[in-house]
């Protein structure tokens, strides 16, 4: 008993036996965190994982190493235990109490993940993602391009702040340049993805748009777009606040 809060110690994680590429994903998780913060000139500290009853589970780099400071990072009323904790440790809080368990053997593989390059199944390892996410990801970049931050990951669909906050010391965008300026997009010569971009406008209505120009002409004007089957004034003025132009 520590601070009020039963302790223990141990190295066998009890639980449900995990499908390898859950166990994989876990040891992925360790050892990217453990590389980014162990980087020379990076950030210092020690880097242990806090699940369980706290208003803020996951990874934290703490200073100094110790039970309290861990707790303290992921917002529970930590008391003053200083029990030592050590790179990649795991703490659990539950009904029960508090239990420490030492990291295992990491999987050695390629971190941090690159989200320009990398196949659905490393992206899948990554904790916080998963298969759907995963595919998500590589359909987004073939379809609108590289991501140039990390941040850019919030543009498919089912990732949120939160997602791309958690992922983001495993992930990378690589070696993809400055951002471009953003071009208009053209009716008469965008294809269907690119008009996807536009305000209002989804994969049905973006083949329309290219069937339409193809078969009865190109458009003249933004008012031409009305020929368009399931485009009415409500949508044609949710097209005019995008960066749309009408070439010859």
């Amino acid at each position: 008993m520590a601070d009020g809060l039963s302790f223990r110690r141990g190295g066998d994680r009890r639980g449900p036996r995990l499908a390898p590429l859950v166990v994989a994903a876990v040891m992925v998780a360790v050892l990217g965190l453990l590389s980014w913060w162990m980087t020379p000139g990076g950030p210092t500290g020690t880097v242990v994982e806090v699940r369980g009853d706290v208003p803020q589970p996951g990874f934290h780099r703490i200073e100094p190493p110790t039970l309290r400071a861990a707790l303290a990072a992921a917002g529970h009323p930590a008391g003053t235990s200083a029990t030592p904790l050590h790179q990649g440790d795991l703490v659990r809080v539950g009904a029960d109490g508090i239990s420490i368990h030492p990291a295992g053997n990491p999987l050695l593989v390629g971190l941090p993940v690159d989200l320009n390059d990398a196949d659905p199944g490393a992206i899948e390892a990554v904790p916080g993602l998963g298969h759907e996410l995963a595919v998500a990801i590589v359909l987004d970049r073939e379809r609108n391009g590289p991501f140039y931050e990390v941040a850019d990951l919030t543009r498919v669909h089912g990732i949120g702040p939160d997602t791309v906050e958690k992922v983001a010391p495993l992930v990378t965008v690589g070696d993809v340049g400055s951002r471009p300026e953003p071009r208009p997009v053209d009716l008469n010569t965008a294809t269907a993805a690119e008009l996807e971009k536009l305000p209002g406008i989804g994969p049905v209505l973006a083949a329309r748009i290219v069937v339409e120009r193809e078969e009865g002409g190109a458009f003249r004007d933004l008012e031409d777009l009305l020929r368009v089957k399931g485009i009415g004034p409500g949508v044609l003025g949710k097209i005019r606040e995008g960066d749309v132009v009408v070439g010859e």
